[in-house]
């Protein structure tokens, strides 16, 4: 089981009471930099120093056009430098009628959670 989530708080809580399935967690980002400077990138020290071990950013974030290839981004680079495992979070279920039936899953699952998180906070 990987458990992700969007909100560090979360991702640093599993770390912490997670057993064995926290140490593991994906912190999940949204933010569609470019990866060359802001988000995350400008704060890997720190998220590194909390725990986290795992960043998942979209695909377009992992990589970039060099020549008639593809290489890896400045994101990439630098969370490998600080440490980081890297895995992308974009799929196929986020188009189409996956869409419609996943986002009503996904939603329940993270209000289930949020609501274990408070009970227990």
């Amino acid at each position: 089981m990987w458990l992700q989530s969007f909100v560090e708080e979360d991702v640093i809580y599993w770390i912490e009471n997670g057993g064995d399935f926290g140490h593991q967690a994906l912190f999940l980002d949204n933010e569609y930099s470019d990866g060359t400077s802001g988000g995350k990138r400008d704060r890997f020290a720190e998220i590194k120093a909390k725990g986290i071990k795992i960043l998942a950013p979209p695909m377009q974030m992992l990589v970039e056009v060099e020549g008639s290839g593809y290489a890896p981004s400045n994101f990439a680079v630098q969370a490998k430098a600080h440490g980081f495992d890297l895995i992308t979070w974009r799929t196929l279920e986020r188009s189409g009628p996956q869409a419609r039936v996943g986002r009503r899953l996904v939603l329940r699952h993270v209000e289930r959670l949020h609501h274990e998180r408070r009970r227990h906070a």
